[in-house]
């Protein structure tokens, strides 16, 4: 993906273009002339294969392409009333990263969810039950999406699948969520799905107690998953994020970034010590990411975006 600036000057809209290639095949060379979102002025970005697989996907809108065995550049421009200072010039390429799109439930750290009368596990046990059942999650998925696809249903936000587990005395309601998605219409993996456990948190009084750092963040990992799926609004008080002291900024960057990877942005409120947010700038920068730099092309999560606020407030808040 490519970031860009507006090429209007003062105008500072961010326009997000991903850029597509094919692996081994023939990758074309083009580019797009995109309308800004912000003030209505026009621009232009060269890309590789500008037809079928690169599109612009936030802060403008694409009013035309172009392909070079096709067309010349100076003519596209001349029909928009363009020249070479409209171009994006302003930009920075962003690589994705390769890891999975959504934080997932790990069955191997520390369990949250385990029986309070005969302290049976049922993490294991529950995506277990999950794996068995992925035939039926599949085939009522298929059904969803035939009346679905015709329009007389709402899009919803997620999937919510509800098994019984049985343990040594009883049997636990145990949930599980997964984000829905138009594209993905099956279920291939029961860790697709985060388990947010029973609707009654009685048994999460099971983590009270003193335990190392690492069982910890395993721990508020779980929790932070639980949270995301049931509530529809997520408030985190966080006075101190840890590790803050000299030789442990990339520790800390580490961490910071596990709290908004592990949060929805849009449906979380972030509350922190100006000394902590401010450790946190400067442990980014020290590892080579400034924050200003990532706000301005609205590459930073809006969690952290939001958390500056006036000088004289004691508490930084979304």
């Amino acid at each position: 993906m490519v970031a860009a600036i507006c090429s209007k000057s003062g105008c500072g809209q961010a326009i997000h273009v991903s850029i597509g290639r094919w692996p081994g095949g023939v990758n074309d060379r083009g580019g797009f002339v995109i309308e800004c979102d912000e003030c209505g002025s026009r621009s232009y970005i060269q890309v590789s294969n500008p037809n079928d697989a690169s599109s612009v996907t936030s802060g403008g809108r694409l009013v035309a392409r172009w392909d070079d065995d096709i067309d010349e550049l100076n003519d596209v421009l001349r029909a928009h009333d363009l020249t070479a200072e409209n171009e994006l010039k302003e930009s920075m390429l962003v690589i994705p990263s390769n890891e999975s799109d959504g934080p997932q439930f790990v069955l191997e750290d520390r369990a949250v969810y385990r029986c309070l009368d005969c302290d049976h596990g049922l993490e294991s046990p529950a995506y277990d039950a999950l794996g068995k059942a992925l035939g039926a999650i599949n085939k009522n998925l298929g059904s969803f999406f035939t009346h679905y696809l015709k329009g007389g249903i709402p899009r919803p936000d997620t999937i919510s699948v509800t098994l019984e587990i049985g343990c040594a005395c009883t049997v636990h309601r145990m949930v599980f969520h997964r984000p829905f998605s138009d594209a993905d219409r099956g279920v291939r993996n029961p860790l697709e799905f985060v388990l947010a456990g029973p609707d009654d948190p009685a048994m999460l009084t099971d983590i009270d107690g003193v335990f190392s750092r690492d069982d910890c963040i395993s721990i508020f990992k779980k929790l932070l998953l639980r949270w995301r799926a049931r509530h529809r609004l997520v408030m985190l008080v966080v006075p101190f994020i840890g590790l803050d002291y000299p030789g442990r900024e990339e520790n800390r960057v580490d961490l910071w970034n596990m709290v908004l990877g592990y949060t929805d942005p849009g449906r979380t409120v972030l509350v922190t010590r100006r000394a902590t947010y401010k450790g946190f700038l400067e442990a980014a920068k020290s590892q080579g990411t400034d924050i200003d730099i990532l706000a301005k092309f609205k590459l930073l999560t809006p969690l952290v975006g939001v958390l500056p606020v006036s000088p004289d407030s004691r508490l930084r808040l979304r």
